[in-house]
């Protein structure tokens, strides 16, 4: 790893900048260059929530419901992230697979509860059931985004 230091190997600062080469270069890709796609798609689904009101009046969504939905899917597709990066960074195949499964099951865990806790809050007959199915569709499009960057940091880790 390249650092730049103000104090030279002999000690004295002169406000000028030294290489430290010393440290090894790290092969591990950063995990936020891979998170932008999912911060990029919730704010492209809040975007188009705020701005399809006809729609959502059409099918009788909740925009509320979609708001905290999405949210919800945001902030368990961020866990479920952690553990898929830290799968990829690991050189164990068993680590590998248990990391992956842990991540789809507190992400799909987390998704069940909230629905469960909205449903009971609002009442069977009165819970948005298009604002559900809705969310559902952000479940899957949050999937295929996270996916897709967590293979892309597989494939940077393994040619790095």
């Amino acid at each position: 790893m390249i650092q730049l230091s103000t104090v030279s190997p002999e000690g004295s600062t002169f406000g000028l900048y030294y290489l430290d080469m010393t440290q090894p270069v790290s092969s591990k890709p950063k995990a936020t260059k891979f998170f932008l796609p999912i911060v990029f798609i919730f704010s492209i689904i809040n975007l188009l929530i705020r701005f399809t009101p006809a729609f959502q009046e059409r099918f009788h969504m909740n925009q509320m419901v979609l708001y905290i939905g999405n949210l919800i899917l945001f902030i368990a597709t961020a866990l479920a992230f952690i553990f898929y990066f830290q799968s990829v960074q690991s050189q164990k195949p068993f680590q590998f697979i248990t990391k992956v499964y842990l991540g789809m099951l507190i992400k799909m865990l987390i998704c069940l509860f909230s629905s469960f806790i909205y449903i009971y809050a609002a009442g069977k007959k009165n819970a948005d059931k298009a604002g559900i199915i809705a969310c559902m569709i952000f479940y899957l499009v949050y999937t295929v985004v996270e996916l897709m960057s967590v293979m892309r940091a597989n494939k940077k880790s393994q040619h790095a």
